[in-house]
Order: structure tokens, then C-alpha cells, then sequence
């Protein structure tokens, strides 16, 4: 009896389980999901100015990076000095890619076309660590049709 009781535990735990890693490889971390959700709101919905990025981003992060077009996953592990299931690899020029890093762990991983994104960054060192700060990144916002622009000053 005690066998069946266990079961009818065990095994919906294993389907939550199961469930939950296909989400992961399917859609991605949870967690960075909704930072990406967030960090694009608040970019929309931005006013035209300087910003500081700290300002645009509703999470805590140590450091954001970017890459140049085709770098590797294992390229950019080895940057950012660890490997995650959030790391993304721009797959052709003219793609938005942005990694937010806290306490070695991926916290935002934002890589995709800006007509799909709705913005773009520009002008950041590809491959460097830029640390938040309280006066820095900073940036110049603008907005050019449906596409806000990030132009990355210091």
C-alpha cells in the first residue's frame, strides 16, 4: 500500500519536472524571460534622452556585453568567464544582442532583429565587460519610427 501511495506522489513530480526542463530548452530560463519582458518595456516606453542603462533595467547586473555577429556560444562562455542555457549567438549582422550578467549567472539575454525587438543598441565594445555604475553605461535614446535606438556614449 505503501508503494502505491509513493507513486502517486512520485510520479506527478517527475511530469512537473520533466515539464519544467522541456519549457527551459524549449522557451528558455523563466527568470531571464521575464528580465528580457521587462528591460524591453521600459526601453519602449522611455522618454527621448540620456539614460543611464541601470535606469532601463528592473533586475540587479554586474556587467552587459555584446558580441559581434556569429560569435559562438562557446566563444562568449569563455568571455563571460562560464557557460549558461541563456547564452544566444547572433546568427546574421544587424542583430540586437545584449547579455546582463549577475554573480556569474545569466540575468537578461536579449538577441534578435529590432523590427522584431523593437530597439537596438549601438556603438558598445564587442566581447568587453562594461560594469554598472551608478553614472555608467550611458546612453543616447531616440526613437525613429517603431524602432528605439540605444547609442551607446560611455
Amino acid at each position: 500500500m505503501k508503494r502505491s501511495k509513493l507513486r502517486f506522489v512520485l510520479i506527478p513530480l517527475f511530469a512537473i519536472f520533466v515539464g519544467y526542463l522541456l519549457f527551459v530548452m524549449i522557451f528558455g530560463n523563466p527568470y531571464v524571460l521575464w528580465n528580457n519582458h521587462h528591460f524591453k518595456q521600459k526601453v519602449l516606453s522611455a522618454a527621448e534622452e540620456t539614460v543611464v542603462l541601470h535606469q532601463l533595467t528592473p533586475f540587479e547586473w554586474d556587467a552587459v556585453y555584446t558580441f559581434s555577429p556569429y560569435t559562438s556560444r562557446e566563444e562568449i562562455a569563455r568571455c563571460i568567464g562560464f557557460r549558461s542555457l541563456s547564452i544566444q549567438e547572433t546568427v546574421s549582422e544587424g542583430m540586437t544582442q545584449l547579455l546582463f550578467v549577475h554573480e556569474k549567472k545569466v540575468v537578461g539575454s536579449i538577441c534578435g532583429y529590432p523590427s522584431r525587438i523593437g530597439y537596438t543598441i549601438s556603438g558598445m565594445p564587442s566581447a568587453q565587460a562594461i560594469y554598472n555604475h551608478p553614472d555608467t553605461p550611458r546612453f543616447r535614446l531616440y526613437k525613429r519610427g517603431d524602432i528605439v535606438y540605444l547609442e551607446y556614449l560611455s
